[in-house]
């Protein structure tokens, strides 16, 4: 069209034939009314979202008119949609590959959103949508095996996802949960029987506590933190009544009573401090136990004497 139109200037300028002029400007109104009716049908075309249909029409609009303001704006809007399609696409198709499956249908349905003519993204989503129907029941029960910290099942139903589809992300990283879950959980448990042996009470109560954290209903951890807490709890009474017998300075029932407390709780504080304090208090006291003795076996002595000298006396 731009040609035409210059050589109609010229022709117009330079004084032309009648004739002439008529053709060319003839002309130029038939290639203006076929852009038009090609920008019209690429206009219509990206509304039945035929994409590459339509950016055919347009891109021959302006290639009738190069100046179609309308035709280029619409090519460049269906262009930039074009492209982002396409990034779906290949993001679609890299997600496929990693087996993060739920990424991958919806990007290949974003893209076939923006244009329902990439076959690559359609071919995706169908295959996609495939593995998750056959996933589907054993992936719920998985995760709802990890919401009631049943380890063992969730692994064993990530396993079954696995089979199924090997490069699913989600079972991948299920299965590694419940690994992890499962060897720390042991790793706690072997802890609690190992301070248990050295009755380290607390220590027990600490690891059970991480026990039920993971997995609730461990009977076993469940007892064996109970009996920590009954030990511990004896142990602080044993304390609590050696205080007292101390201050009642009963020191040799106060020093009994914290043998007792360290021997339930070896790691008691409070127990040792009360048997060094009641050992302290008794060998403070002795002295004065034995010069009593003393003196009170001085007396006897003392007094059998005098009675022995009486009696020879009398006979």
């Amino acid at each position: 069209l731009d040609a035409v139109v210059e050589i109609l200037k010229q022709a117009e300028a330079l004084g032309g034939s009648a004739d002439e002029i008529a053709r060319l400007r003839g002309e130029v109104g038939a290639i203006r009314a076929q852009a038009e009716e090609a920008a019209a049908e690429g206009e219509s075309l990206v509304r039945e979202r035929k994409l590459d249909a339509s950016r055919r029409a347009l891109e021959r609009a302006l290639e009738l008119w190069p100046a179609h303001p309308k035709a280029r704006r619409t090519l460049e809007k269906l262009v930039q949609r074009m492209e982002d399609a396409a990034t779906l696409e290949f993001s679609a198709q890299t997600a496929h590959t990693n087996g993060d499956y739920g990424r991958a249908l919806e990007e290949a349905r974003r893209a076939l959103e923006l244009d329902p003519g990439r076959e690559g993204a359609r071919t995706i989503a169908t295959e996609v949508e495939e593995v998750l129907s056959e996933i589907g029941q054993p992936t719920a029960e998985a995760e709802a095996a990890e919401k009631g910290q049943e380890w063992e099942e969730a692994r064993g139903l990530w396993e079954q996802v696995l089979s199924k589809a090997p490069r699913d992300a989600r079972a991948r990283r299920g299965k590694r949960r419940a690994e992890e879950a499962i060897a720390t959980i042991e790793t706690l448990w072997r802890d609690a029987q190992e301070a248990a042996g050295r009755k380290e009470w607390q220590k027990v109560i600490e690891a059970c506590w991480g026990i039920a954290q993971l997995q609730k209903g461990h009977e076993e951890a469940d007892l064996f933190r109970q009996e920590a807490e009954e030990a511990l709890s004896h142990a602080g009474e044993q304390v609590l009544l050696g205080r007292q017998a101390l201050f009642e300075k009963r020191f040799r029932a106060a020093h009994s009573l914290a043998e007792e407390a360290l021997a339930l709780d070896p790691t008691s504080r409070e127990a040792e401090e009360l048997k060094a304090q009641a050992g302290i208090a008794l060998r403070e006291r002795l002295p004065y136990v034995v010069y009593w003795s003393c003196a009170v076996a001085g007396n006897l002595v003392w007094w059998g004497l005098f009675e022995f000298g009486v009696l020879q006396s009398l006979l």
